[in-house]
């Protein structure tokens, strides 16, 4: 079967993003010293701050890898079969990480608390919550597909 348009553009962007990050997960350490240097607020004063949210940022920016990862193994299969369990257990695994990264989220907003923190964490928290009805969702569609294809 033929890609179309729309999925090529979006594999090429998951790409792109993958790429992207991994590069803003590597230069993390230098680039953080470098905002918090131009920055000057409350939280980039205190002692263990930068410590913090290096360690946080690290954590966040591996764990969205991830997500990037297993989208862009979930898009490979819409071409052949998009129905196989292999994509309901990658929507599981969204959905856990996205509840990891909510909780961390709000864990960072108990220390160092902005409403960006909040936003962000309730956004994640929702995102969880979405790829798990996507999960029940895909895994009923593979039951139905599966029983169709016994059915002579």
């Amino acid at each position: 079967m033929k890609k179309s348009f729309a999925s090529k553009f979006l594999q090429s962007t998951l790409y792109l993003f993958f790429i992207i990050g991994t590069c803003i997960v590597v230069a993390m350490p230098w680039t953080l010293d470098f905002y918090l240097q131009m920055l000057y607020d409350a939280y980039s004063v205190q002692e263990n701050y930068h410590t913090f949210i290096l360690i946080f940022l690290m954590i966040e920016g591996v764990l969205g890898l991830a997500i990037a990862a297993s989208l862009i193994s979930m898009v490979r299969t819409i071409e052949s079969n998009p129905f196989v369990q292999k994509n309901v257990n990658i929507l599981r695994r969204m959905g856990i990480l996205g509840m990891v990264m909510a909780f961390l989220f709000f864990a960072k907003g108990w220390f160092y608390f902005t409403i960006m923190t909040f936003g962000c964490g309730l956004l994640l928290f929702l995102m969880g919550l979405f790829a798990f009805t996507l999960c029940d969702l895909l895994h009923q569609a593979v039951m139905y597909k599966e029983e169709n294809d016994l059915t002579i």
